[in-house]
């Protein structure tokens, strides 16, 4: 009896010890599959004849192989090509190489247009006891997006840190205009100082802002240098801007000279709110596309005393001088026409 009890003991022991190894294999297991899988490159292992014995979830979807369970139908060769890759793999142990490789869910499909290229690796390993191989596939597109996605971010970080800069230049000028706020024609200078600094540092902020690291979307640039304008001025109470710029893009280079020359004009009406009638009084924008790289951006203003609006065109200012040089930088030219309502018509290429 002692001894008949003595064996169920040791039977209810190693029972509980193949259980317990079966469930610390499975959880073994089930680590491997987790690390895997997450692998982030398409990985196949084969055995030495090309068949495929394990695929992670990356090559399965990737690729169009849709069931594990009918990895073993397909060879390597089918989605590498016809070349012996595998026997050469025992003597040199690993290898690298570049292939055009066309995802397919069967052999009907592997002849596909649809094709990747592809850094592939090969490398000799032990698997269930026995020699195979794993094999790496690297989409190289996944760099090409990567290094994209980079360089976008970097530039964006570049055009943030500009405007950034201007910014800081800009609350200096504002500081130290205090100063002077009893000298009147100096403190007029640190404010035509600030708008000026302010137009350029606003075209790095819409990059910074934006998809498009390569252009400026124009609508939203000009409404956002024209209100800061405005409120510079304190000229919303009596006039009110009108912005159209269907849906133009300009590269950074040409927005920021661009939008000196809008400010220098604008500023210069902003300064003479007395000039202008006490109803319907207007600033219009509008900024056409004439050909591939050639503008028209017209400004005109409404409800004003004409007579005795000051003329650009005779004036000797630091501001018009600027505006001469600019211009000359885009290829432009201004005619003005005053009549009924002064319009400054400026014609100019992109850079």
């Amino acid at each position: 009896m002692v001894s008949r009890s003595l064996l169920d003991h040791k039977s209810q022991y190693l029972a509980q010890k193949r259980k317990s190894s079966y469930v610390d294999l499975k959880r073994e297991k089930n680590n491997f599959t987790s690390i895997f899988n997450s692998i982030p490159e398409a990985v196949f292992i084969c055995d030495l004849s090309g068949n495929i014995l394990e695929i992670n979830d990356l090559a399965l979807g990737k690729f169009n192989f849709y069931f594990k369970e009918q990895s073993s139908e397909y060879l390597i060769n089918d989605l590498l090509g016809s070349e012996i890759f595998l026997d050469n793999i025992k003597k040199v142990n690993e290898m690298k190489f570049y292939r055009q490789i066309s995802p397919a869910s069967n052999h009907q499909e592997k002849n596909s247009k649809t094709l990747i290229d592809c850094e592939v690796f090969l490398k000799l390993i032990q698997w269930n006891d026995s020699e195979a191989v794993m094999i790496v596939i690297h989409d190289i597109e996944d760099n090409i997006y990567s290094d994209k996605c980079y360089r976008q971010h970097f530039i964006k970080e570049v055009h943030h840190r500009v405007k950034n800069s201007l910014q800081v230049v800009n609350s200096l000028l504002s500081l130290q205009s205090k100063d002077f706020i009893d000298t009147e024609d100096v403190h007029n200078t640190f404010i035509e100082c600030q708008t000026r600094i302010r137009s350029m540092a606003l075209a790095h902020e819409k990059v910074s802002e934006s998809c498009n690291i390569d252009c400026v979307y124009m609508e939203e640039y000009l409404k956002g240098l024209i209100g800061y304008l405005f409120h510079t001025y304190r000229a919303k109470s009596v006039i009110q801007p009108e912005i159209s710029s269907k849906r133009i893009y300009l590269n950074i280079d040409t927005t920021v000279i661009l939008g000196l020359i809008i400010n220098e004009l604008i500023s210069h009406y902003l300064k003479q709110t007395h000039l202008f009638f006490n109803y319907n009084n207007n600033i219009c924008l509008n900024l056409e596309k004439e050909s591939q790289k050639n503008y028209i951006l017209q400004i005109a203003i409404k409800n004003v005393d004409i007579e005795n609006m000051f003329s650009l065109e005779d004036t000797d200012s630091f501001g018009i001088r600027l505006v001469n040089m600019l211009l000359m930088q885009i290829d432009g030219s201004m005619n003005t026409t005053i009549n009924e309502t002064g319009t400054h018509v400026i014609r100019f290429q992109e850079i």
